[in-house]
């Protein structure tokens, strides 16, 4: 009887397989970094939206409905318990906003509810951080006199990020990997509806 001839893949064949495999493989694994990169991008941008859009609703409460002293103007030199830090700061009724430019991680809403403006100490004051880790505050300004405007931008993200290396600049188009920086900028007009 004569041995019937066998039929397989050859080992040439066998490596295309294996190659087109590998880039598929390969594609697939960078589609879903990529997904995964702008996911992260967009939830983060998002958490920075809402906590500045919270800041322009405290502004705005603040200025409408507190009927003791509205001092917006921005004032220097503020330290927590000498701390050595000087921060800008700014005093709405009972809410001290209060922040340093350009500076990761600097800006605090302080409940002032039983101290003055300028007091420093920590055990007078409920201090709370209202914007996601990383964040650097670039503009906090409130201009007017009734109505007030707030304009404030917030970028997040590493500063060789942006155009220039300067937080003050719009994020680079061209950037790889798994970094990126996002960019808010708001403004609120109000005019107050409770006086002293």
């Amino acid at each position: 009887m004569a041995p019937k001839s066998q039929k397989g893949f050859t080992i040439l064949e066998l490596m295309i397989a294996i190659s087109v495999f590998t880039v598929a493989i390969v594609l697939m694994t960078i589609g879903i970094i990529a997904i995964g990169r702008y996911y992260q991008q967009g939830a983060t941008k998002a958490k920075l939206l809402t906590a500045s859009r919270e800041i322009q609703s405290e502004f705005t409460q603040a200025i409408q409905y507190s009927g003791i002293s509205v001092d917006p103007q921005e004032q220097s030199g503020f330290q927590v318990d000498g701390s050595g830090t000087d921060y800008s700061y700014s005093c709405l009724g009972n809410i001290r906003f209060r922040w340093q430019l350009d500076v990761p991680n600097n800006f605090f809403v302080d409940n002032i509810s039983n101290s003055s403006c300028e007091d420093n100490k920590s055990a007078d004051f409920t201090i709370s951080d209202p914007l996601p880790n990383g964040t650097v505050v670039t503009q906090f300004d409130i201009d007017g006199n009734n109505p007030y405007t707030l304009t404030t931008r917030f970028v997040i993200g590493d500063q060789q990020l942006f155009v220039n290396s300067n937080y003050s600049q719009q994020c680079q188009n061209d950037i790889l990997g798994s970094e990126f920086c996002s960019v808010v900028s708001l403004s609120s007009t109000v005019a107050r509806k409770v006086t002293d």
